[in-house]
């Protein structure tokens, strides 16, 4: 998860990142929490049963970005 800052201020914006990592490629997703939303986290635990429910549905994954290495 990152944090959004601008000049060094929290701007109240999170982002979650799926990343698979292979020989070949790194492939990041934006990742969406789409069973109960962002207002369902309020503790550490609540936050990993919204990413772990929304997982589970292949629309939480949004804006695949493939990266490979150039040679």
């Amino acid at each position: 998860m990152l944090q959004e800052l601008s000049e060094g201020t929290d701007t109240g914006n999170y982002f979650l990142y799926h990343i698979r990592i292979s020989k070949k490629e790194l492939v990041t997703h934006d990742v969406s929490l789409l069973k109960e939303g962002i207002d369902a986290v309020v503790s550490t635990e609540a936050f990993r049963k919204e990413v772990s429910a929304s997982l589970k549905d292949a629309k939480c994954l949004t804006s695949e970005i493939v990266w490979q290495k150039e040679k």
